[in-house]
């Protein structure tokens, strides 16, 4: 075959002159939105809650169950905003997902929190719920789980799970907006839930994240004194 090859005087695959790609790339009528910023003041954003922001914060709080929901910049972002929300510090342990996009457990090295991965069930990749007790220490905080491909993780367990060890529960579901357990939508379990807005998610923004929780204040996490 490498004879066949566009090198060895074999037909090309792209036809197009080059250059095939210029840097930084052109977007059609970016000088004018840019104009029409610096003439607005910079007014172009929402600065605080109100319009389309309050609209889908309240959308998804409605879809979800939820009391609050606040937009991030990305469901990263998200992550980050919940771990710091419940309280996480350096020393504590946080029981993660072994199989997941890297933002679910990454946050947790920025705030000097130990992460301890879990197995993951070899049908669905969510983390394997049954072997969660048998990693939890005294230093353990929470949990953190993603409903990996639209798959729910095994909810029931998880929630009794924290429930007797007093453990924060992040839902992760960036990966499976709508997907449902017992009739309810992912998200509306965990005591913090995130989900991204990111470009390839099911539901997008082209950006963007939320966090969704049922109380606007959390106590020190798990069992610290």
């Amino acid at each position: 075959m490498i004879d066949k090859l566009a090198i060895h005087g074999g037909t090309p695959v792209i036809s197009n002159p080059k250059p095939h790609f210029r840097w930084p790339p052109h977007v059609e009528g970016l000088s004018k939105v840019v104009g029409d910023y610096i003439e607005s003041g910079g007014k172009l954003s929402i600065v605080d809650r109100s319009g389309i922001y309050q609209q889908l914060e309240d959308r998804l709080c409605s879809l979800m169950g939820r009391k609050y929901a606040i937009l991030t910049s990305s469901g990263t972002m998200a992550l980050y905003s919940a771990f710091f929300g419940i309280d996480l510090r350096p020393g504590d342990e946080v029981i993660s997902t072994v199989y997941s996009f890297h933002a679910t457990a990454t946050p947790l090295l920025h705030l000097g929190v130990k992460v301890v991965f879990c197995d993951v069930e070899p049908d669905t990749g969510n983390i394997n719920a049954s072997q969660i007790s048998g990693l939890i220490t005294e230093n353990t905080r929470a949990i953190v789980t993603n409903h990996m491909w639209g798959h729910p993780v095994d909810v029931s367990v998880i929630q009794d799970i924290c429930r007797e060890k007093g453990l924060a529960w992040v839902e992760d579901c960036s990966h499976a907006h709508f997907s449902e357990y017992r009739s309810r939508f992912v998200g509306a379990f965990g005591d913090v839930a995130v989900f991204s807005l990111q470009g390839n998610k099911l539901l997008t923004g082209g950006e963007g994240g939320v966090l969704l929780t049922n109380r606007t204040e959390y106590p020190s996490s798990g069992h610290r004194n």
